[in-house]
């Protein structure tokens, strides 16, 4: 299951492992957990944790686009850790590693995070 944690300032999402052919409950479901804390406070910092993620479609990387645009229209941020080769592979093709910060693990991406918000 999904789960939001917190390590101020940054808030982490912590994933699931597959998000393949969403139904719309599903999508609801995520497009609610991402969303939030990318609406929550002024200038968000989200880290999506793909620690435990081997695969998504389509439609995530939709909900992920969406979850940037509205950290970024509160002047946040998004950055991402954990990415199996698999779905690094599908961020990079689909260019998003030029708008989002991409981190090999959470411990990483946390410092760097920490250093940017200083």
């Amino acid at each position: 299951m999904a789960q939001i944690l917190q390590e101020p300032p940054i808030t982490i999402v912590e994933l699931d492992d597959s998000y393949d052919a969403l139904d719309v409950a599903r999508s609801r479901e995520i497009q609610e957990l991402l969303l939030g804390p990318a609406l929550a406070g002024e200038q968000p910092i989200l880290l999506l944790d793909f620690g435990r993620t081997s695969y998504f479609g389509s439609n995530f990387i939709e909900l992920l686009f969406r979850t940037w645009k509205r950290a970024r229209e509160r002047n946040g941020r998004l950055a991402v850790c954990g990415l199996s080769p698999f779905c690094r592979d599908v961020l990079r093709t689909a260019r998003l590693d030029t708008m989002w910060d991409f981190y090999a693990d959470r411990a990483t991406a946390l410092a760097a995070l920490r250093g940017a918000a200083a």
